[in-house]
């Protein structure tokens, strides 16, 4: 959290503030006794984010006991028996999987419920400073109110630099569980660890290499036989000149798209016009036509377009080269993995005695995107 303000230091600060304070600490210690800390912990977690600000530290508390000692046979649990007792903190009795001095990773996990790692600390690296201990894993003790088996603890040391900033200078330690750290896989390129994983499937007789490079060549293709920008422009080009077949596109895509190449999943095709311009995007991840128009390309799939499109059309557009008048209405189709979107871009002027072979010389891949438009003839 951010935007605290200085720390509220007391001159001789007593122990509590409020006589009630000391009283809901002493009643903690002993509720306590019916279930794990991390279940009191959860607890408090659970308060809505303004009430849990609002609130002081023992209003937290007292908030967290009024709930855990309406549960049904609470209070019974509260005799102590010996599967809520508080562990005692052991040395580590097995290896574990890091070693002091190896350069760790902190889970990015969401969890639903209670955890130990401060999402200041998620996705950064870290090195192994000691193996503290073993002690039962935090979130499963909140959820079953039962300490069960342990797992190793490790202290990992963090640049405050990584974390903050340059401007910081110290050192940041936390005590971490096992399974919410990874190993790192850094010290390999992407190239070394996409031939690891090819080997391990071949060897699983899952892939085949020649079938790989094959399918990358059809991939990176541009003859216009496989699904590709080439065999896009073939079928924009045919409905400029085909009245019956632009039809058939408009009104049944799936089925007219077939007579080039089958398409995994529904496609709508977008018709622009004199007074409409559509845009595809797909915000979600990279939805795309792929069945005819092979793979999307990288700016496709960048955050800055996928997100920045759907707000200013306008802006994004030009940065493409493409200004649109404004009397035209701009239309962003958002595609998901239900449905695929194509752009049929207006025919340029001075091309009606052009032929097919022709016409699609002119159609580029963001015309059939919407950030471009097909080439103008006196440029070919």
């Amino acid at each position: 959290m951010h935007g605290f303000g200085p720390v509220p230091i007391e001159v001789d600060e007593p122990v509590f503030h409020e006589p009630w304070e000391g009283r809901v600490w002493a009643m903690f210690a002993a509720v306590r006794r019916g279930t794990t800390i991390d279940r009191c912990r959860s607890t408090i977690e659970q308060m809505p984010p303004a009430e849990y600000l609002a609130s002081s530290y023992y209003e937290r508390w007292l908030w967290a006991i009024e709930r855990m000692v309406a549960e049904p046979g609470f209070l019974d649990r509260c005799v102590a028996p010996p599967s809520t007792r508080p562990p005692s903190p052991s040395a580590p009795p097995w290896p574990g999987r890091f070693k002091v001095g190896q350069r760790v990773r902190v889970c990015n996990a969401v969890s639903t419920g209670h955890t130990r790692v401060p999402r200041y600390l998620r996705r950064h690296v870290g090195r192994v400073e000691r193996v503290a201990c073993a002690w039962p894993n935090p979130g499963a003790s909140a959820a079953t109110g039962t300490y069960g088996e342990p797992e190793l603890v490790y202290t990992v040391a963090f640049a405050a630099a990584d974390l903050f900033g340059p401007d910081a200078d110290h050192t940041v330690t936390a005590d971490l569980a096992e399974s919410d750290l990874g190993g790192m896989t850094s010290a390999l390129t992407p190239q070394q660890r996409a031939e690891i994983l090819e080997r391990h499937l071949h060897d699983q007789g899952l892939v085949e290499p020649e079938r790989i490079t094959a399918a990358v060549a059809a991939a990176e293709s541009a003859s216009g036989n496989t699904p590709s920008p080439a065999l896009g422009a073939r079928v924009v080009a045919r409905a400029w000149t085909d009245d019956d077949f632009r039809r058939r596109l408009l009104a049944d895509p799936a089925d007219t798209l077939a007579e080039y190449a089958t398409q995994p999943v529904p496609v709508a095709v977008l018709e622009d016009t004199p007074g409409l311009h559509h845009i595809v995007v797909c915000t979600l991840c990279s939805c795309y036509p792929s069945g005819l128009l092979g793979n999307p390309p990288a700016w496709y799939k960048s955050f800055e377009y996928r997100s920045r499109v759907v707000r200013e059309p306008r802006a994004v557009l030009a940065e493409f080269g493409l200004e649109i008048d404004p009397d035209v209405e701009l239309r962003v189709h958002d595609s998901t993995a239900e449905q695929r979107y194509l752009v049929l871009p207006r025919r340029p002027p001075g091309t009606d005695d052009w032929d097919e072979g022709r016409l699609a010389m002119l159609v580029t891949r963001n015309s059939m995107i919407g950030t471009g438009r097909p080439i103008q003839p006196a440029t070919t």
